[in-house]
């Protein structure tokens, strides 16, 4: 049987992930972001954001 291969994530520095929240594989996200309880983050993200839903889209900007 073939190997399964995972693309690489990438989580910066300060953020916050809600309880029982994914990152998919190949995600990326900067710093300081706020991300709700149960959101699914797909794709790649800046800093400074508050995302919700799934999939996880943003909902306005952090202040720290």
């Amino acid at each position: 049987p073939g190997a399964m291969l995972l693309e690489e994530s990438r989580l910066g520095d300060g953020n916050s992930l809600g309880v029982r929240s994914l990152l998919q594989a190949g995600s990326a996200i900067g710093d300081a972001n706020m991300i709700a309880p149960g959101s699914v983050v797909c794709g790649s993200y800046g800093d400074r954001h508050r995302m919700a839903g799934n999939p996880a889209v943003i909902i306005g900007e952090t202040d720290c």
